[in-house]
């Protein structure tokens, strides 16, 4: 998704920035993170990322790409089980929601959640 502010052609600057002041992947904070793409391409290299943005689209642009580890399986639905596959998706949201919120308190943020989404202080 392409849009006014977005972050994507940075990439290569800051790629190079780090490798040429030798910082090695740890923890980052994606702030204003939009289409979540520093996220992601710093998740990609191997940093733990934490992200956060106003807008509800971002939201699920950080759900996608930056929290999640793998792409869903919809094997139950492929087999007929709608109720299966149901369950099982919000079991994996709700344990990915509570590493996220664990994270985050880790980190000092105050984190308020709710039905729209996070919000981070």
């Amino acid at each position: 998704m392409r849009y006014i502010g977005n972050k994507t052609r940075l990439l290569p600057f800051l790629e190079r920035t780090l490798r040429r002041l030798g910082i090695e992947p740890g923890s980052a904070h994606d702030a204003f993170a939009g289409t979540a793409s520093v996220g992601r391409a710093l998740k990609a290299a191997g940093w733990r990322v934490a992200s956060s943005d106003i807008m509800t689209y971002s939201y699920v642009f950080q759900r996608a790409y930056v929290v999640a580890q793998r792409s869903p399986s919809f094997a139950a639905l492929r087999a007929g089980d709608a109720d299966g596959a149901r369950d099982a998706t919000a079991a994996h949201i709700m344990a990915g929601r509570e590493r996220l919120l664990r994270h985050l308190d880790e980190v000092g943020f105050w984190v308020e959640a709710d039905q729209a989404g996070l919000e981070v202080h």
